[in-house]
């Protein structure tokens, strides 16, 4: 049996917050946010891909692309996968940076509790939101994510108080107060378990 492939979803305007629908039996049973990472299961030539949501385990059928426009793209093995995921000491931040992203690296950092208000979104979300986090390496300021899934990987490093991580074109320092995540033009995101900020 081959390698798995994974992909990661990109819109073409390579905007966090766009997202693409998976659909199954004529019906949309997700929406799969930019930066979305996904198994192919099999490929159409109309362009429509059957694909799995790791995180979800969700299948469905998704729009790869139409002519010169191309939403997922397509393809690394799993074992070729670039990520780095880590975790605060409170566990209760859990990031993931990755470079599959064709124009450079993806950041996200996911709360898994988080005191309201919450920072909304820049458009109506209809799944889990305010408590997901991204910046691109060439991003301009960080996002909130409309999400239906999470990067939260029990047992990932830690990184302690007063530590920094640097990788992939970002950088993030873990304080008690929370952690800062910024990519090389100093535009990313503070969050915390009372506080969140975009610069």
């Amino acid at each position: 049996m081959g390698r798995r492939q994974r992909t990661l979803l990109r819109h073409e305007h390579h905007s966090p917050h766009d997202y693409l629908a998976l659909s199954s039996q004529g019906m949309h049973v997700a929406i799969m946010p930019n930066g979305t990472r996904l198994d192919v299961l099999e490929q159409r030539g109309d362009g429509r891909w059957r694909v799995r949501v790791p995180a979800t385990w969700q299948e469905g059928w998704a729009l790869s692309g139409v002519r010169q426009k191309q939403w997922i793209v397509c393809c690394l093995t799993a074992s070729q996968d670039p990520e780095i995921a880590f975790r605060t000491p409170s566990n209760n931040i859990h990031c993931l940076a990755s470079t599959i992203v064709s124009d450079g690296g993806y950041l996200r950092c996911d709360l898994r509790i988080i005191e309201k208000p919450r920072l909304p979104t820049k458009e109506p979300c209809e799944l889990e939101s305010g408590d997901a986090f991204a910046i691109l390496a060439n991003g301009k300021m960080g996002e909130v994510l409309c999400h239906g899934d999470t990067v939260t990987q029990q047992g990932s490093p830690v990184l302690q108080y007063g530590q920094v991580w640097q990788g992939l074109g970002f950088t993030c320092q873990s304080n008690q107060a929370g952690l800062t995540c910024s990519n090389a033009e100093k535009h990313g995101f503070f969050i915390s378990r009372t506080a969140q900020r975009l610069f």
